[in-house]
């Protein structure tokens, strides 16, 4: 699959896109800059992100693009390129040509962000500059498109176990994405939301005949920024979905219309969230709550599966 005319990249709602992993527990999701080269996704992050540790223990993830009238989800097998390890050097040098021109294609565009690096340069870790990132190739072999409707919600604050300038910075994002796993590995969709007390309300818009009731699912906000990583903000809350009969019309009382589908109440698990490279996360069953830079001590996937939002 290529982006084509269709899929102008000047025009998205976000110049990032979503990734999502499988973690042990539930789907991992985070933003992740990026630049498509015929039919391969490259991505960069750090070697020390818990996303790498996820990737190499279950190679597939899902990506959604978001435009103002189009989500698109594309999915498919990931590839990881070290350079300090020797076996992935020798396959990045029998694919020496595509990711040369993966990598040109991702300089150019991100050139912002690597300007928006720079003049952030000391609030970036060190384990996040190019000299200790990886590459990530997804090969898309499937994709699916949603067509949003105009999204016009009026604010409405997340849960309370995300902290108050997070929810503040999120109450206002009309559009969730909500991510399973599913036989082929992550999925995603596009939602729409409202808070339910301690709890979620997720209305995917579109026909997902895969989720039930218990099924383990993601929810997950983001407030991008044009170029500058260190002021992005977003978080996942994971948990169990729940038959609820009047979550639908709960979830129109915000939004007014939206595509016949069916709504879900979320029993929530746990949250993380990210401002910059700086990340939260809360377990409802400890009531614990955590903060730590990108790069600290406790980088153990098995840890913390918090998303990544340097992935920039």
């Amino acid at each position: 699959m290529r982006l084509d005319s269709r899929h102008d990249r000047s025009k998205l709602a976000s110049p990032v896109g979503l990734l999502a992993l499988e973690g042990r527990s539930h789907p991992v999701v985070g933003p992740a800059a990026f630049a498509e080269h015929d039919g391969v996704i490259y991505m960069t992050t750090s070697r020390h992100a818990a996303k790498v540790r996820l990737l190499r223990r279950r190679p597939r993830a899902a990506f959604a693009l978001t435009w103002p009238d189009l989500a698109l989800v594309l999915s498919g097998p990931i590839e990881i390129y070290d350079p300090r390890s020797l076996t992935s050097s020798w396959r990045a040098v029998r694919r020496a040509p595509a990711l040369l021109a993966g990598m040109a294609a991702y300089l150019l565009q991100n050139a912002a962000y690597m300007a928006g690096y720079l003049g952030d340069r000391d609030r970036v870790p060190g384990g996040w500059w190019p000299h200790d990132r990886v590459l990530i190739a997804l090969r898309v072999q499937r994709r699916r498109g949603f067509r949003l409707p105009p999204l016009d919600a009026p604010r409405a604050m997340p849960p309370a176990l995300l902290p108050g300038s997070v929810a503040a910075a999120l109450a206002l994002r009309p559009l969730a994405y909500v991510s399973w796993v599913g036989p082929l590995g992550p999925e995603l969709a596009p939602s729409g939301w409202a808070p339910d007390g301690d709890g979620m309300l997720a209305l995917p818009l579109g026909r997902i005949g895969a989720l039930q009731a218990g099924r383990r699912v993601t929810l997950a906000l983001e407030r991008p920024h044009p170029y500058r990583a260190t002021q992005m903000v977003g978080a996942s809350l994971w948990g169990a979905l729940a038959s609820e009969p009047d979550a639908r019309r709960r979830v129109l009382l915000r939004y007014g219309r939206l595509p016949a589908g069916r709504a879900w109440r979320m029993e929530l698990q746990g949250a993380s969230w990210w401002t910059g490279f700086e990340r939260g996360r809360t377990r409802l069953e400890r009531a614990a709550v955590s903060a730590a830079p990108w790069g600290a001590a406790d980088r153990s996937a098995e840890k913390d599966a918090s998303p990544a939002a340097g992935g920039f």
